[in-house]
């Protein structure tokens, strides 16, 4: 990518403010880059007006953010769990309590993270008193995944033979999980 006669043309097309030799050490440098490992991620918080610039803060005080990067850091470092293992686990996530929107602030905060959400909705009934994690395809490795996310003891297997196929792991929110951990 980097040939005489590719290159002057490049620049062009980006807008930045590199000088050419720093752009050519930053093209050098991604063109190294595993795309397939690459994560994107969102910073979830409230966008506020500060000074005439729009200033976003983050939830918890940027915690969130801070764990997120140490999770992806450790995940990206590890080659035996890339693959479909990585960002593809499926949660469904179901609140169990008569606290409003729980399970949806619930599905941002694990979204955050590179989970996809299955669903979202309210449990058969309202009076779990504790959180449990459901591992629902036989994967406890992904079930203890999402539970360590929000400090969750309870883990159990539940696989039945008539199960929706695009669920890995049900989460059920109970009384002891106060918007991020449970208590």
């Amino acid at each position: 990518m980097l040939l005489d006669e590719v290159f002057p043309y490049i620049p062009k097309l980006i807008d930045s403010d590199f000088d050419d030799r720093s752009f050519a050490t930053f093209i050098q440098t991604v063109s190294y880059m595993d795309i397939d490992r690459i994560v994107l991620q969102g910073i979830l918080g409230n966008r506020r007006i500060l000074d005439g610039k729009d200033v976003l803060f983050p939830y918890y005080d940027g915690k969130l953010i801070k764990e997120t990067i140490q999770r992806i850091s450790e995940t990206l470092g590890k080659e035996y769990v890339l693959g479909e293992d990585l960002l593809t686990i499926r949660i469904e996530i179901l609140n169990g309590t008569n606290v409003s929107g729980l399970a949806s602030r619930t599905a941002q905060l694990f979204k955050s993270y590179g989970f996809r959400i299955a669903s979202v909705m309210n449990a058969e009934r309202n009076d779990y008193e504790r959180t449990v994690v459901l591992d629902r395809r036989g994967n406890p490795d992904a079930a203890k995944r999402v539970a360590d996310l929000i400090r969750c003891s309870q883990i159990h297997s539940q696989i039945e033979e008539n199960r929706d196929e695009t669920v890995d792991v049900t989460i059920i929110l109970g009384k002891d999980f106060d918007g991020r951990y449970v208590k």
